[in-house]
């Protein structure tokens, strides 16, 4: 096991992402993160012994021509560690211009609507995403940029309701170097370098300028400040309802504030 590998494991446990799980269904793209994602899910699971069944979902949005190669080696990297595949096609442009949406929000749109249905007909069942520390990053400052409060600042949860993130512990580069370590081979989406993406000029163009003329670990440090800020707003959050339900009280559609009971 790689030191990699051990750092997401620990980071699983930390947060219960697989407590009283029976079913993970997986969103695998064939690219370096989700491929990633499912090696360590799987030898998390067969390492520990758990009884957690889980399901590979690939999603051909049939824009790109590399889409077969993206599908393929999906399939072919199920079929050689017995993890259960299944493969959606869906007409992502057709369902942009039907909600007037981009392709990225169209994309991310039809992902999660297949894997929340999927979820809805296993039981316990989580859905795992390959968020790592630079979506992490990239997402902090896309919220900054267009005037994000507390809550977004603190960037994406490694746990939301059924939606758990084991990789939000490591970097983009520490997947890369984890895939190398056990000789798994994955896809490269050539849209990553499509910079008339939101996120690809984040990624592409602000945190490489960052890490050159700032910090060189503004990734890491970025996700680090975000998990502090998730810790503050979790804690303002909770406060705020207790004072509220101490000190507020709903009668016929008004609210009455009962300021002695903080004195």
């Amino acid at each position: 096991m790689t030191e990699i590998v051990s750092r997401i494991n620990r980071f699983i446990e930390q947060n219960n992402m697989l407590n009283s799980c029976d079913n993970i269904v997986v969103g695998l793209s064939g690219g370096a993160d989700s491929v990633c994602l499912l090696y360590v899910l799987n030898s998390f699971i067969e390492s520990r012994g758990l009884n957690i069944r889980l399901k590979a979902v690939h999603i051909n949005h049939g824009i790109r021509e590399e889409a077969w190669r993206d599908e393929k080696l999906a399939h072919d990297f199920c079929v050689k560690y017995g993890i259960d595949y299944e493969c959606f096609k869906v007409d992502v442009k057709s369902v942009a211009a039907k909600l007037n949406m981009t392709l990225e929000e169209a994309g991310r749109r039809e992902r999660y609507r297949i894997f929340e249905e999927l979820a809805d007909s296993l039981s316990n069942c989580r859905i795992a995403v390959a968020h790592h520390m630079n979506d992490q990053a990239e997402t902090v400052i896309m919220n900054l940029s267009r005037g994000s409060g507390i809550k977004g600042l603190g960037g994406i949860r490694p746990v939301r309701d059924n939606i758990i993130r084991p990789l939000l512990c490591i970097t983009r580069r520490e997947v890369e170097q984890c895939l190398s370590e056990i000789s798994e081979d994955f896809a490269i989406d050539a849209t990553n370098s499509d910079n008339t993406y939101t996120r690809n000029v984040c990624r592409n163009l602000i945190i490489p300028t960052l890490e050159e003329s700032v910090n060189a670990n503004v990734v890491e440090n970025i996700s680090k400040a975000a998990a502090e800020i998730r810790e503050a707003y979790s804690f303002i959050d909770k406060y705020a309802e207790e004072l509220y339900s101490s000190t507020v009280v709903m009668d016929k559609g008004f609210a009455t504030i009962n300021l002695k009971s903080r004195e």
